[in-house]
């Protein structure tokens, strides 16, 4: 029963149920309903939400959609809602999409005789993954973007403002808040080199294999994410050892993909089994989507403060947590 400044809704048939709730309770709730622009942006295709995706009602339904809330005693429809996508690396998407969202507001206010207090441009400020000063190799252009929040908002403030300049304006930053927020420390438990042989059976190489405890049971945006790995057991070490990273599990796929030199990164030369390696920026996604695949316990969590105490706010599952769905095997 709390109050909630607003619900984004997706969908008819979700109007409909807080329309339901909302007369249960007799609790009065904002909502914005959320449109599809039909705007790509230069994103991994999972990440694009605002073109072809499974999010948002259709430009041309949100007139009849909006109109249903006349009718609905305890619904207020006080804006609109979109998301252009996850990790877009330029402003130009911002900007476009948020032009088409202004319209149809301004469209919807006319017709409907409604005046909106606020407009919600969603999120997508992009995380570093890959600093501005790499030049190094490998890694899709969107973990290397060219904009930050400012020029996100002076996109979507542009668009707005030509508009209105008394509306609020929402965001939803989401990863880029807490994207370098955490690292991952995992642990090399076996280390050995091998051939690399082309098609033909001649050497193109040696390469050394470096296999951690840590795979994409651990990251599970080990395909298309590009990671700054380091060797905290020898951090003041020089980096220069190109290597491969691989994870424990049976699956042939289970290696990093993206790092400084393509599928090799880099560490010191007298790294060795035992070692804790450092995965940088991890803070969005990773810990939520962690999986207990092979039986591979999901990783504990430790919480470092301002003053730098630390605690533990999530312990490591046990192969008996991982047991406790499976009827008569605990």
């Amino acid at each position: 029963r709390q109050q909630l400044h607003a619900i984004n809704v997706d969908s008819e048939h979700e109007l409909h149920a807080i329309d339901r709730i909302s007369r249960q309770l007799q609790i009065p709730v904002r909502i914005c309903l959320r449109v599809e622009p039909n705007v790509k942006a230069a994103t991994h295709e999972g990440l694009m939400t605002a073109f072809r995706a499974k999010s948002g009602v259709d430009l041309a339904d949100a007139e009849r959609i909006c109109r249903q809330t006349l009718d609905m005693p305890y619904v207020t429809l006080c804006g609109l809602h979109m998301h252009v996508g996850d990790q877009v690396p330029d402003a130009e998407p911002f900007a476009a999409a948020t032009r088409v969202l202004v319209e149809c507001a301004r469209n919807l206010e006319a017709v409907l005789g409604l005046r909106f207090d606020m407009i919600n441009v969603g999120g997508g400020i992009p995380t570093p993954y890959r600093y501005a000063s790499d030049r190094g190799l490998g890694g899709p252009d969107n973990m290397q973007p060219q904009i930050g929040a400012d020029e996100f908002a002076a996109a979507v403030i542009r668009e707005v403002h030509a508009w209105r300049d008394d509306i609020e304006i929402c965001i939803e930053p989401g990863r880029k808040v807490v994207g370098s927020a955490a690292v991952l420390l995992t642990r090399m438990v076996t280390a050995k080199d091998k051939t690399l042989l082309r098609e033909d059976g001649s050497v193109e190489g040696r390469v050394r294999w470096c296999m951690l405890d840590a795979g994409f049971n651990a990251i599970p945006d080990y395909k298309d994410w590009y990671f700054y790995v380091y060797n905290a057991s020898r951090i003041a070490d020089s980096h220069q050892q190109a290597v491969k990273l691989g994870g424990p599990l049976c699956d042939g796929g289970d290696y990093f993909r993206h790092g400084p030199l393509g599928e090799q990164f880099l560490l010191p030369s007298d790294s060795s089994v035992g070692d804790v390696l450092a995965f940088l920026d991890v803070g969005a996604y990773q810990l939520e989507n962690q999986t207990v695949y092979n039986a591979q316990p999901r990783s504990a969590a430790v919480l470092i403060d301002t003053a730098g105490r630390y605690r533990l706010v999530r312990r490591q599952e046990t192969f008996s947590d991982m047991l406790l769905l499976e009827n008569g095997l605990q």
